[in-house]
């Protein structure tokens, strides 16, 4: 008589997603190349409410989503603002995964101005991914024209 011994490994799966996206409600964010860098950059005017957006890709396992807003100027040793956010899990078709897409509100000030706006993910441990949108204001200027007689 031969026995056969069957043995199963069950893993969880707890990898951060492969990527995060930031997008805006009203809007598009641009990209931009400064001093050798690449950046995404979101325009707006001061007093304008914006709602910025940040979506997982498809992951197993559980995620945190955090929002950091660091102002324009700030040095490194000034910690960033944390912004609260509303944070919904949501299934893929195929039942097997899921995303996050989260969502914070800012009234845009004129010091916000190059001011930086961060959503980062972390998985269980220590894995984070997150992106990264330059808020930069739209000013109005007044042109006024002489004319002389």
């Amino acid at each position: 008589m031969i026995v056969e011994k069957l043995t199963i490994h069950l893993y969880s799966i707890t990898d951060a997603p492969a990527n995060v996206t930031i997008s805006v409600e009203t809007g598009s964010i641009d990209d931009d190349h400064t001093g050798g860098r690449h950046e995404k950059v979101a325009y707006a005017r001061a007093g304008e409410m914006k709602t910025f957006i940040c979506k997982t890709a498809p992951y197993y396992g559980q995620a945190t989503i955090k929002w950091l807003f660091q102002a324009a100027g700030a040095s490194i040793t000034t910690p960033p603002k944390q912004l609260v956010d509303k944070a919904v899990t949501f299934k893929t078709p195929d039942g097997e995964s899921v995303y996050q897409e989260s969502r914070i509100q800012i009234t845009v000030r004129p010091e916000d101005d190059r001011s930086y706006i961060d959503c980062l993910v972390w998985s269980v441990g220590d894995a984070r991914i997150d992106s990264r949108v330059r808020l930069d204001i739209i000013r109005e200027f007044l042109f006024v024209r002489y004319i002389f007689a």
